[in-house]
């Protein structure tokens, strides 16, 4: 798992329960409340980063530039529409780009329509080091999403759309490489085989940083975001969250949790606290305190 190839797309979420983790007395149903809307969130977080191939990655985003191409070359895809990439400014658009994959009695058809804009763009201040690269990755243009559909011959059929800008840097270490993400816009995905609501993500200067070594992994995040995942997966993050990470959440080689911090504040202002202990991490509010593994946070919006 890496921010480095988090950037691919997120189908759906199916609703699960939240983990029974023992009763709660009249006293203290306020904190668990918290605490219950405190994991979602977390839970939230560790869904995307663990599902998708952009934390940040584009977490949800498309990866579907094409690379080597002359400039401003306009080809016909394969089943329909035309894709236009320009390799002097790094834009691509898409016109109804309907590519087909068949195997056998299996067809999967995705439809690509709108605008990608990826560039490096240099050092950002007079605080960059020799060994990162930066890039400004861009979906959709001028208040038109990029938009995608994917359907097959089992029957799901997926619409997502993007509207967001990712700031992001990647840095040669001695022992590894680290990544850094900040997305602001919104993101979209639709189960409209099973129905229901529409997922949204609404990112505003969020930040996903990960240092990947021999050792293992760390990974931060810090910033705002606001999401509907509540509606789809009960026990999901829903509403407004900020987050805060004091240490970063640590794995070794093996993938075992082994450290980390961080704070979240919600939309009411109230704070949970979250660390790692033990191997699993234990939120904390006023008093009242939970413990989670990694797979049951996942497990709440998966």
């Amino acid at each position: 798992m890496s921010i480095g190839q988090m950037r691919g797309l997120m189908a759906g979420m199916l609703a699960l329960g939240l983990v029974a983790c023992g009763s709660e007395t009249t006293d203290n149903a306020t904190q668990a409340d918290v605490l219950s809307e405190g994991a979602g969130f977390v839970g939230l977080v560790a869904t995307l980063l663990s599902d998708s191939d952009v934390a940040a990655g584009k977490s949800l985003g498309f990866a579907t530039a094409s690379a080597g191409r002359k400039t401003a070359v306009t080809t016909h895809c394969d089943a329909g529409g035309t894709v236009s990439h320009d390799a002097e400014t790094g834009r691509t658009e898409y016109s109804q780009c309907v590519t087909r994959y068949v195997q056998g009695d299996y067809v999967l058809t995705s439809t690509v329509d709108g605008v990608e804009i990826i560039r490096e763009t240099g050092c950002p201040d007079s605080g960059c080091e020799a060994q990162t690269r930066y890039y400004l990755d861009q979906y959709g243009e001028n208040g038109e999403p990029l938009t995608a559909q994917t359907a097959d011959s089992d029957g799901e059929d997926v619409i997502s759309t993007l509207l967001l800008d990712d700031q992001y840097s990647i840095t040669d270490l001695a022992d590894g490489t680290a990544y850094t993400s900040v997305l602001d816009g919104v993101v979209t995905t639709r189960d409209r085989a099973r129905g229901g609501p529409e997922l949204r993500l609404v990112y505003q200067q969020t930040r996903f940083a990960e240092v990947e070594t021999s050792t293992g992994y760390s990974l931060e995040i810090d910033g705002a975001f606001t999401a509907n995942a509540g509606a789809i997966s009960p026990g999901c993050g829903q509403g407004a969250v900020s987050f805060e990470t004091t240490t970063p959440i640590q794995f070794d080689a093996s993938n075992a949790l082994v450290a980390g911090a961080l704070n979240l504040l919600l939309s009411d202002d109230r704070v949970v606290q979250v660390r790692v202990e033990q191997g699993v991490f234990v939120l904390e509010s006023e008093g009242a305190s939970r413990r989670y593994s990694v797979d049951e946070l996942q497990q709440l919006c998966s």
